[in-house]
């Protein structure tokens, strides 16, 4: 029978901000807002948190999901997502038919319902991958390129430059918040796929992306506004 994962990648390591998958909000550890989400969203048959830092594995000692400590070879600033999800499909002996859903510790504000919108919408459209994303500013479509000889190369339709803003498409990019892939799908290449990605919008609030302590802050004041 296929399982379900849920994998919460959080190196030891940031550059950013120190410790900043414990860092506290209001109080509580960083990367415990990621494990409550998906503990709530209950349909994971596990719930894997993937680290190289002590005190990160401790925090799935102390919530009940299942740690697994990572070589360091995959915890350098250079080691990439893809990396990290090939070695946890082998170490833990997954199925073709097994769902992963990639957790970034970093999206706080992502919630059980968020995750479960995005089940849905998988299981619904069967995709290659969904992705959580946001809607960004548009009139990015009007932009160019430049090239070395001075000349200008758009980066997507020549027309959009042209085009009044009201009749350009929406325009996205990944929040970093849901990824969700089936176990086959990822190692056919052992990337996440580039192609055939099904969307899952979020808002800018819950889309939010903890990289320093401004983003913090920011979170503190979201969830204080939530409550």
């Amino acid at each position: 029978m296929s399982k379900n994962i849920a994998l919460i990648p959080a190196r030891a390591g940031s550059k950013g901000l120190q410790d900043k998958n414990i860092k506290l909000l209001e109080g509580v550890p960083l990367i415990d807002y990621t494990i409550n989400a998906a503990l709530a969203s209950d349909f994971f048959d596990e719930i894997i948190l993937s680290s190289d830092g002590d005190n990160i594995l401790e925090r799935a000692d102390a919530t009940g999901v299942i740690g697994l400590r990572r070589p360091s070879e995959y915890s350098t600033d250079d080691s990439s997502s893809d990396s990290v999800i090939e070695y946890v499909i082998k170490t833990r002996g997954y199925d073709d038919l097994d769902t992963i859903t990639l957790l970034q510790p970093t999206s706080p504000l992502r919630t059980s319902t968020h995750i479960q919108e995005a089940r849905s919408r998988f299981l619904k459209k069967k995709p290659k991958m969904l992705c959580s994303v946001k809607e960004i500013d548009k009139e990015l479509l009007k932009s160019f390129t430049l090239l070395s000889d001075g000349f200008m190369l758009p980066i997507s339709s020549p027309d959009y430059a042209y085009t009044a803003r009201q009749k350009l498409p929406c325009v996205v990019k990944p929040n970093g918040a849901i990824y969700m892939f089936l176990v086959s799908t990822f190692m056919e290449n052992s990337q996440l796929p580039r192609e055939g990605t099904l969307s899952y919008m979020m808002d800018d609030f819950s889309s939010l992306d903890i990289n320093d302590q401004v983003d913090i802050d920011k979170a503190e004041m979201i969830l204080k506004r939530r409550r």
